[in-house]
């Protein structure tokens, strides 16, 4: 989904910059959906960040790409914790550009997620979080084009209709949301993350290559 969407005209300056300045301690003012409502820290994807990176240190990469990386946050706290070179896409090159005065050490291209402008293998870890499950009608390209964009692991972060409860697996279905990534592609690791900021709580969706 293009981040304009959720960032509207005028907005995105200061939603990048409550996500970017505030503290621990904040619960800061965020536009989401053309509305301004309040995030508190755990409605954020810190909890998840720090899940998601022993998984690539682990692999000791010297490349790593974010897909569908919007405001660039998630890309930018885990390049503060390692030595590589670190890479986003996003559909929205207007957001980039915003975000890229915060997170001018990380690399973008504007593109489309299921035609990857990468040569192949040309990073050690790919990772999504919350991006393919709002691709129904391209997500088994968009997993394709990160198989082959990628030398050692695709990480994905998304809801799973597969092991989501009774109410996650309605609302995944009413809403549209993408179904099926592990009959798509076989999985290394496929379980439930222990955090439920949201009722389409995300599952780790692991391919080790």
């Amino acid at each position: 989904m293009n981040p304009e969407y959720y960032y509207p005209e005028g907005k995105i300056e200061e939603t990048i910059n409550c996500l970017y300045n505030r503290t621990p301690e904040d619960n800061q003012w965020i536009y989401f959906y053309g509305n301004k409502i309040m995030m508190p820290m755990h409605w954020l994807k810190d909890e998840e960040i720090q899940l998601l990176l022993p998984m690539i240190k682990i692999h000791n990469p010297s490349s790593v790409l974010e897909i569908g990386a919007g405001v660039l946050y998630n890309i930018w706290s885990i390049s503060k914790k390692i030595n590589a070179e670190c890479w986003a896409t996003d559909l929205s090159a207007r957001v980039l550009d915003k975000a890229r005065a915060y997170a001018p050490n990380i690399h973008t291209r504007q593109a489309d997620n299921a035609f990857l402008p990468f040569e192949d293998k040309r990073f050690d870890v790919s990772y999504s979080m919350n991006t393919i499950e709002q691709c129904p009608k391209t997500y088994k390209q968009i997993i394709d084009e990160l198989i082959r964009i990628t030398k050692k692991a695709v990480i994905m972060f998304e809801p799973s209709f597969e092991l989501g409860s009774l109410y996650q697996k309605y609302l995944m279905w009413r809403k549209g949301y993408v179904r099926g990534i592990p009959k798509h592609r076989k999985l290394t690791e496929h379980y439930l993350l222990p955090v439920s900021k949201y009722y389409n709580r995300s599952a780790c969706h692991m391919i080790k290559l």
